[in-house]
């Protein structure tokens, strides 16, 4: 419901080359089959409101999910049907480095204080430039 109604008013609002986030709770899809049908509900309201579901991006937060395997086909569901795949907040709980990896998805947000260096701080800035690197 919540992202329908987020679909609705971005099709009100956008403007040429912005994207929707929508946050995604990885606790909340434990079935592909439910997840399947959802995902096909919410891109046929985006056709009718003529949003291309590649305007769209499920940003999944930090939580853990229910099943690792199962959560990542729901992931590739979403990413078949055209939509873009975020991990939010990367570093914090679950949101680690097997998730990037499981998922793939297009965007990776990092939390500020994993990029915020104090100039003296050489092993935190080796740290970084490490991540940055594979990031």
């Amino acid at each position: 419901m919540c992202r329908a109604i987020h679909i609705s008013n971005f099709h009100l609002v956008r403007q040429p080359g912005q994207l929707l986030f929508v946050n995604l709770d990885p606790t909340t899809y434990v079935d592909v089959a439910q997840a399947e049908y959802e995902i096909g509900f919410m891109v046929k309201r985006m056709e009718e409101l003529g949003v291309d579901p590649q305007e769209f991006v499920c940003e999944v937060i930090e939580e853990k999910s229910q099943d690792d395997r199962v959560f990542a086909d729901i992931i590739e569901c979403f990413k078949s049907f055209g939509i873009k795949v975020a991990v939010d907040d990367f570093g914090v709980r679950f949101s680690d480095r097997n998730r990037i990896e499981r998922l793939c998805p297009r965007y990776r947000q990092v939390r500020r204080f994993l990029v915020q260096v104090d100039a003296q701080d050489t092993a935190r800035q080796a740290t970084i430039g490490a991540y940055d690197k594979w990031l």
